[in-house]
């Protein structure tokens, strides 16, 4: 044990930090916001923006030609809650701050996707590009780069000199963050799936004080202890004096165009660089009205500036006068953070968070006033029969059937949308049902859920959809296997729940291929307790496997532990033969044992494996998860397991062994400060 714990200790000093350790090797949970498929249509609006109604606990598309609402998806899970919104022309990421539940949705197949918990503790920002997403710990100065339809991170981090500021990619793909206390500018770019250091450039004084925007090429450095301004373009630098000291100074994380814009709150002032991808040289001071407490926005040639009372947004020209003024009606009437201001493509939207209103304003400065509570909601609101995956135009498949032990209904075929009927003010149907797990056999698709988020009322059944067919499971079941498939057709399965107050929204597995061939069911399964509740379970690795699903079963009958799906490493060999393993940490008291069923990349598993050999869990206090079950998300949106306290903000989080991956450190320094304490599947640390 000893040993083993020394080369944790090795592994972990020289890598990832305790911290985002247990964030990033977690399990990649489906979402459990309560949102599933957000409808039929796969059309994404040019210039559309998603926006966060927190207590109508919901977000909206806006489309900024039009100023109207083109679909609302309830988020319950959220209600009150601050969550960020990341979006591109394919994925939406939603973070919600109070709980540090990050999720994701595809926009082209509209179905949310992927699920991580970072926590409440520090400091993560999300930063996504046309096709890459990264996680950014500017705390620890860790990056990190996430499948952003899975939200599954990659092996290989980044750990650069913390902590950061900014990190926001420009439009050459480059993502940019600064270090004050190196005094750099720091560009990086992807090699694979691994982040590598491009750029670094400096931009001050070592142990400095930086604000920083990153513009459409490279970024502008603030020094907010004078009046330095540096614009930074691949290895180049650019100096341009501030006309005021820059004390205190704010810019927003991404500047669009070539106004760029940093926000002097003390001095009420806005100093701005024209042109400044081209050469510009000169800033010059724009007074406002009032102290600003976030960063003015420049826009298509205009400040937007919004004010200190969280209601108005005020509008000047570089240098100039105030032109207008846009007043957002009831912002500011329930207290919040104010308002935000973010460009997407080539429209603003001034949204309040926490009330129902926001603003549409396009390059010629239209404005339009959004009803975020108008609009089509897409609870319950998707066909009941899906696309067919494979989209194959053949002969029709032989009707499915469902079997298990649900009570069953005959699939019943339907092109038509029924959408339920509004729910109670007040009284939400459930969330949905998330993740959705999918074994494929031969003609037949065995699938799992997760109990659906119902607060208001039980949920009285759910109902499973597939191209093909329907059928409707007792709510108090939570499997079914469809049967009558064909095999080598793709499918994908919809599952929703239902409780008096209307039926809530989809959650979606992964894509799979029924075959007749399996893939050979995994043995040596065996389980060994560790440390406070931490278990390690492995077994020998399956020839074709691209993940594993592990369940738990508790023979003294107390709390059970949800099924877990991890990849195929940590590889370890034992007699010459390679073994998969899989640390847990924060499991129940009890008597336990553990099954693996192997699983392909189309979704083809294997048998059931035998039981390993029993475990008994005896802790004072095992770790808790901050109220998040971890749960299988099915379908290949996977990761490593457990996050000991993700979203409860206790000092006493479980950090995790990140599975294998490893984490590239430049120039750390400091040291020290990252020691973690327990590495779940590992013993307490020598001092």
């Amino acid at each position: 044990m000893r040993d083993r714990l020394a080369a944790v200790r090795l592994r972990i000093r020289g890598g990832l930090s305790a911290g985002t350790a247990g964030v990033l090797a977690l399990a990649l949970l489906a979402t459990v916001f309560g949102v599933g498929a957000l409808g039929r249509t796969a059309t994404v609006f040019d210039g559309s923006g998603w926006l966060w109604s927190s207590e109508k606990a919901q977000v909206s598309r806006v489309n900024a030609q039009t100023g109207e609402v083109d679909l609302r998806q309830p988020v319950p899970d959220s209600r009150g809650h601050r969550v960020t919104v990341t979006q591109n022309d394919r994925y939406l990421i939603l973070h919600d701050l109070d709980t540090g539940r990050v999720t994701s949705v595809d926009l082209t197949s509209l179905g949310f996707s992927g699920r991580l918990d970072v926590g409440t503790r520090g400091s993560f920002h999300i930063a996504l590009n046309d096709k890459d997403a990264f996680l950014i710990d500017r705390a620890k100065g860790e990056i990190r780069k996430l499948d952003p339809a899975t939200l599954q991170p990659a092996a290989h981090g980044l750990r650069l000199p913390g902590p950061l500021v900014g990190g926001e990619f420009d439009r050459k793909g480059e993502l940019w963050v600064a270090s004050p206390g190196q005094g750099t500018a720091i560009g990086v770019r992807l090699t694979g799936d691994v982040p590598k250091v491009t750029h670094t450039v400096p931009v001050a004084r070592p142990g400095g004080d930086l604000a920083f925007t990153v513009l459409d090429r490279g970024a502008l450095a603030a020094d907010r202890k004078g009046a330095r301004l540096v614009v930074v373009d691949g290895e180049n630098t650019r100096e341009i004096t501030s006309p005021v000291t820059l004390t205190d100074a704010i810019a927003p994380d991404r500047t669009e165009g070539s106004l760029a814009a940093v926000t002097v709150p003390p001095a009420r002032a806005v100093v701005t660089i024209d042109n400044v991808l081209s050469g510009g040289d000169k800033a010059q001071k724009t007074l406002v009205h009032s102290q600003v407490p976030s960063p003015a926005v420049p826009f298509s040639g205009r400040l937007y500036v919004p004010d200190s009372e969280g209601r108005r947004v005020r509008v000047y020209k570089p240098g100039g006068p105030q032109v207008s003024v846009i007043t957002i009606p009831g912002a500011g009437s329930r207290g919040g953070a104010g308002l935000e201001l973010r460009i997407h493509d080539t429209n603003l939207f001034i949204n309040d968070p926490s009330g129902p209103n926001a603003a549409a304003v396009t390059p010629e400065h239209q404005v339009r006033i959004v009803d975020k509570t108008e609009g089509p909601s897409t609870i319950g609101g998707e066909e009941n029969r899906d696309p067919d995956p494979s989209d194959d135009r053949g002969a029709p498949s032989p009707p499915p059937q469902s079997s298990g032990p649900a009570p069953e209904t005959p699939s019943t075929p339907s092109t038509s949308p029924s959408p339920a009927p509004p729910a109670p003010e007040g009284s939400d149907p459930p969330g949905a049902p998330v993740p959705v797990t999918a074994l494929a056999g031969d003609r037949q698709v065995t699938l799992s859920w997760e109990a659906a988020y119902s607060p208001d009322a039980p949920v009285s059944s759910y109902r499973v959809t597939w191209n093909g067919g329907e059928t409707t499971v007792a709510g108090d079941q939570l499997r079914t296997t469809v049967t009558g498939l064909t095999n080598g057709r793709a499918y994908r399965f919809r599952v929703a729940a239902t409780n008096r107050f209307g039926t809530g929204a989809f959650a979606q597995s992964g894509q799979v291929t029924p075959a007749a061939a399996r893939l050979d069911t995994p043995t040596g399964v065996s389980a060994e307790e560790l440390a406070n509740g931490v278990v390690e379970v492995s077994w020998d690795q399956v020839a074709g496997a691209d993940q594993y699903i592990i369940a738990a079963t508790n023979h003294t009958g107390g709390a059970s532990y949800p099924t877990r799906t991890w990849g195929t490493s940590p590889v370890t060999y034992v007699n010459g033969r390679p073994k998969v393993q899989m640390s847990i940490a924060g499991m129940p008291d009890g008597s336990w044992t553990f099954t693996v069923v192997a699983r392909s990349s189309s979704g083809v598993s294997s048998g059931t494996s035998a039981p390993s050999n029993r475990v008994v869990i005896s802790t004072p206090s095992a770790p808790g998860n901050g109220g998040v079950t971890p749960v299988d998300p099915g379908g290949g949106d996977v990761t490593p397991v457990d996050p000991g306290d993700p979203g409860g903000g206790s000092e006493d989080v479980t950090p995790i062994d990140p599975g294998g991956g490893d984490i590239i450190s430049v120039d750390p320094g400091g040291g020290g400060s990252d020691e973690p304490g327990m590495i779940p599947g590992h013993g307490p640390l020598d001092p």
